[in-house]
């Protein structure tokens, strides 16, 4: 009895603490007052409105680079490769600053069109995510319209909700139950991919008493489908680029697009037998990440300042540029993917600059040293948590919001005005060396076909002097 009495006590401290924890971050997290552009500490920073609005320098290039692409497509090394990476080319989706930008302004008349004059609080989250990326260009595109009359106006606060999931549950709830009269709360955000943690955690707000809307710039087709699972909608709860999803929830966004599966369906005709499933099969199992357990939602977009994760695009392949052979993905989950390969002919791999302003070297020399060409290992260093060796890099993460600065020198980028193949300034990443094309990558006859002319020229120059 004893015994179980000390237990109970444990636990009930071990609560006790976790609670005390818990108070201690919530009461450390910032609040932003916004009412008014002069009390906010950040709307009257002209470099900080700029670097958000217009992007940085290298914004709107991240293209990717055709010449590079067509070489891509050709060093597959079989048909059923050179079909899957041609549709991963001709189905990515690049979306530059200049053009996310446009499509956040169409957000913001259909959503002050619903609120009216009432106000509301915007929920956010901390300053490196791109929730507060999105909350802080909400603000200055707010300002922008109230500038040319529009019948905009800023929210009272914005909430920073930080730390665990248990600690913003907590937090959430205590913004609701000492709310006074604000019954609009906001979340921001550029993307969803498949929905399925906001399907879930909307839930949460069914018994509490306020309107929430969630502002998404972009969605898609399959996101849409999660959210309206078992809900049964009539006309008076559809919109212009919203959807009632809950009693109290509005789910609003500025531009649907389609999946991978869905654009590869739409192009089908284009890649002849085999039949779309199974070039959408071929991309996962050969550029992002050998998991065919995925259920369609996967996209492939990417942006200026995002490049997402390999559960929610296959454009991360395209950051990476490597021609795989059948060692890529050798692994836990993928050894079985490449039995019976047919006509594989060679045991090196070789990469292309696929994205421009993004250096490629330092990629390609640390996967081939440290990883020795196995794709499956690398993928774990591009998903870590300060995602340096994508490209585009988030560069949000690294934004100064009290100097409107952002640093960059750490990253892929490109600083010195390149367009790409492998240039960079910072020396972790190579200098400003441009790496050389390894001779055995180039295709043998084309080398051929060069010498054959030479020497004929060579041939005719010398008959001439002769003659």
């Amino acid at each position: 009895m004893a015994a179980l009495r000390a237990e109970i006590a444990k636990k009930v401290k071990a609560n006790a603490e976790k609670r005390k924890a818990l108070l201690l971050q919530m009461k450390s997290m910032e609040n932003i007052l916004s009412s008014h552009s002069a009390q906010n500490p950040y709307l009257n920073n002209i470099k900080l409105e700029n670097l958000l609005l217009r992007g940085i320098p290298q914004s709107n290039g991240f293209s990717i680079d055709q010449a590079s692409a067509a070489k891509f497509i050709k060093n597959q090394s079989t048909r059923a490769r050179k079909l899957a990476a041609r549709a991963l080319i001709d189905t990515n989706l690049y979306i530059p600053h200049s053009q996310f930008i446009a499509t956040f302004r169409k957000l913001l008349d259909p959503f002050f069109r619903n609120i009216g004059d009432e106000d509301y609080i915007i929920l956010s989250e901390n300053k490196t995510k791109s929730g507060f990326f999105c909350t802080m260009i909400f603000l200055f595109l707010v300002k922008e319209g109230l500038s040319i009359g529009k019948k905009y106006k800023y929210p009272n606060y914005i909430y920073l909700l930080n730390g665990s999931s248990d600690v913003k549950k907590a937090r959430r709830k205590e913004i609701f139950s000492s709310r006074q009269s604000v019954k609009n709360y906001v979340f921001i955000n550029d993307a969803d991919y498949s929905s399925n943690q906001l399907s879930t955690w909307t839930r949460n707000f069914a018994s509490i008493n306020a309107e929430f809307y969630i502002l998404r710039v972009f969605t898609n087709t399959y996101a849409l489908e999660q959210l309206l699972k078992g809900i049964a909608l009539g006309e008076e709860e559809t919109g212009d680029g919203w959807i009632r999803i809950r009693k109290n929830v509005k789910y609003m966004f500025a531009k649907s697009l389609l999946t991978l599966k869905q654009k590869i369906r739409k192009l089908s005709w284009v890649y002849g037998s085999g039949g779309p499933d199974k070039i959408y099969n071929d991309i996962i199992k050969y550029f992002a990440g050998c998991d065919l357990g995925d259920s369609g939602s996967i996209m492939n977009i990417y942006f200026d300042h995002k490049i997402a994760d390999f559960s929610s695009t296959a454009a991360l392949a395209l950051t990476m540029g490597i021609v795989p052979n059948n060692n890529a993905y050798k692994g836990e989950y993928c050894n079985f993917r490449y039995d019976n390969e047919e006509n594989e002919y060679h045991d090196y791999q070789t990469y292309d600059p696929l994205i421009s302003n993004c250096s490629y070297n330092y990629l390609f020399d640390e996967y081939t040293k440290k990883y020795n060409g196995n794709m499956n290992l690398m993928r774990t260093e591009l998903d870590d948590a300060d995602q340096l060796l994508r490209c585009p890099y988030a560069w949000y993460k690294k934004i100064n919001y009290e100097t409107g600065e952002v640093d960059l020198t750490k990253t892929r980028i490109i600083q010195d005005g390149g367009r790409g193949g492998g240039e960079t300034t910072d020396a972790k990443f190579g200098g400003n060396r441009r790496k050389k094309t390894r001779k055995r990558y180039l295709p043998k006859k084309k080398s051929r076909k060069r010498r054959r002319r030479r020497r004929r020229r060579q041939r005719h120059t010398a008959k001439k002097k002769k003659v």
